[in-house]
């Protein structure tokens, strides 16, 4: 495959693309810097452009929000999976303190790291699933 440009994305446009393609992923966070908006993928590895094998792991840096509410956090959800022989169906949601569930990302995933940037009302549960079944859950401080 051939990787796309990441970089410059919002981060809710690029969960949904990575929903929509079941490409292996990595994130991580930073801080922004001087001209940079935030919750934004500002790096990616490989180079936009790459031909690729696909199960070649995508890199990207995501910018933290340039501001929050107080009652909001900003975090980078991680948990290590099983690897298995083939992609099965993860779904990351949140259950919300109003009851409301939203869902974060969901995606084909083959197992080993799975992280994805949220952001989120504090006290927010974060449920990891696989194939319908609760897998981890953490909650938002």
């Amino acid at each position: 495959m051939t990787v796309p440009q990441l970089a410059g994305l919002a981060l809710s446009d690029t969960l949904d693309w990575i929903g929509s393609t079941g490409v292996v992923f990595e994130f991580s966070v930073r801080e922004p810097q001087p001209g940079e908006a935030g919750e934004t993928v500002v790096h990616q590895s490989p180079p936009a452009g790459a031909s690729v094998t696909a199960n070649t792991i995508i890199n990207m840096t995501v910018t933290a929000p340039v501001s929050l509410l107080e009652d909001e956090a900003f975090g980078l959800f991680s948990h290590t999976m099983s690897p298995n022989p083939f992609p099965l169906p993860v779904i990351l949601e949140a259950l919300l303190p109003t009851g409301e569930r939203r869902r974060i990302i969901e995606v084909d995933f083959p197992g080993g790291r799975f992280t994805a940037p949220f952001r989120l009302p504090l006290n927010s549960v974060l449920v990891l699933s696989m194939m319908n079944r609760e897998i981890h859950r953490e909650t938002v401080r």
